[in-house]
């Protein structure tokens, strides 16, 4: 529904003021400056890259087999020669801390925020950091599933510094409640599926170059 001021029981200048009113009001940058998105702060905690194998089939080359027909019994065609091989990749596992606050706080206190989310991320990476390294099985997997088990552990102490930090700034209750802190993990491929590689500790070395 649309709503229209009525200027009839209005002076030119009350009116004029009035119209002025309703076109800031309604118009769409009011809207788009009201539901503007929140801004987000990251700070990795624990970054580990690894690789994936599978196994497909390669062609390996070619050779020619017989394909007679009525008129060419005699026929030969080309035909790929194909055998199991490996594929490799590399992916990249993170365990990062997140802050989400309102676009409207102010410069100062927003770096007042950045730094208590600082803080309490170099905590937090102190707990990741060692249990990852700690496992006694060896492998990508056990040093990601370490990880992954380390973050409850972590936000335990990442949420009491940044708590304990963020009540010391000078800002509105409101606006302290609006900011919402996590840690997270994610996973990303940082390269496509390729053949002849080999795994060496945390790199991917083309099998001819290696001794």
């Amino acid at each position: 529904m649309t709503l229209i001021p009525n200027f009839n029981s209005y002076s030119y200048e009350e009116a004029n003021q009035s119209l002025n009113y309703f076109n800031h009001f309604s118009s769409p940058s009011y809207f788009q400056q009201e539901t503007r998105p929140p801004k987000v702060m990251q700070k990795n905690l624990f970054t580990f890259e690894y690789p994936e194998f599978k196994v497909t089939t390669c062609v390996t080359g070619w050779t020619n087999v017989p394909c007679p027909t009525f008129t060419n019994p005699g026929r030969m065609c080309k035909q790929d020669i194909k055998l199991p091989c490996t594929q490799t990749r590399k992916s990249r596992f993170r365990v990062y801390a997140e802050v989400i606050y309102p676009e409207s706080l102010e410069a100062v206190v927003r770096r007042e925020v950045e730094q208590c989310h600082l803080t309490a991320s170099g905590l937090a990476t102190e707990t990741i950091y060692a249990a990852a390294t700690a496992s006694s099985v060896v492998g990508p997997q056990a040093t990601i599933s370490a990880a992954i088990g380390a973050i409850p552990a972590a936000l335990k102490v990442y949420m009491e510094s940044f708590t304990s930090c963020i009540k010391g700034i000078n800002m509105s209750d409101t606006l302290r409640r609006e900011i919402k802190a996590d840690i997270k993990r994610s996973t990303t491929v940082i390269s496509d599926w390729r053949f002849g590689y080999e795994y060496d500790g945390l790199k991917l070395v083309p099998a001819e170059n290696q001794q």
